[in-house]
């Protein structure tokens, strides 16, 4: 049998540092235009908005600590899926350092990851992208109350250590039956 496993995040490095929202919204990841249209959209949306203070570290090399801590004094970060619609780290990755994630819908594991969308805003192309960021930004208590959420959320159920345990008790599913 075929079971889909959710990503993990290492609690350590993906967490609140309790450092102060010096940023308005991140992005981040691979600039790979086959693989990630959607992200170099939002790049192009996201730079050509005035008034809002954004990190983009698309192409860059920060990991671990370094990003975690710039992705947590982000308010908003942004997630695009690949081109296949996939879940990805970085959709784990951002309400765990207690930031309010944008996202493309992705198709596959969803359901799995949020069940709704309780803890995310959903973007349906770059006009509602921007429109999106704005009205949040302009709303920042909400958007905490949702940050909060979604770090609650992925610390409950999405450590390495839930992983493994998911892992093991479908191994032990499989010797059972």
């Amino acid at each position: 049998p075929i079971k889909w496993m959710p990503f993990g995040i290492d609690n350590k490095i993906f967490k609140d540092y309790g450092l102060p929202k010096i940023f308005d919204v991140v992005i981040y990841g691979s600039l790979n235009q086959r693989v990630y249209p959607q992200r170099d959209a939002a790049r192009k949306v996201l730079t050509s908005m005035g008034g809002i203070r954004l990190v983009d570290l698309c192409g860059n090399n920060k990991y671990n600590v370094e990003l975690a801590k710039i992705i947590n004094q982000s308010r908003i970060g942004i997630a695009t899926s690949c081109s296949n619609k996939l879940v990805l780290q970085k959709h784990y990755e951002i309400p765990a350092c207690r930031t309010l994630m944008f996202t493309d819908r992705p198709r596959n594991g969803w359901d799995e990851l949020f069940g709704s969308d309780h803890y995310v805003i959903f973007n349906d192309g770059c006009a509602d992208l921007a429109q999106k960021i704005k009205w949040w930004l302009s709303n920042p208590n909400r958007l905490q109350q949702m940050a909060d959420g979604g770090y609650k959320h992925v610390h409950a159920k999405y450590t390495n250590a839930h992983i493994v345990k998911l892992f093991e008790e479908f191994i032990m599913e499989l010797n059972n039956g």
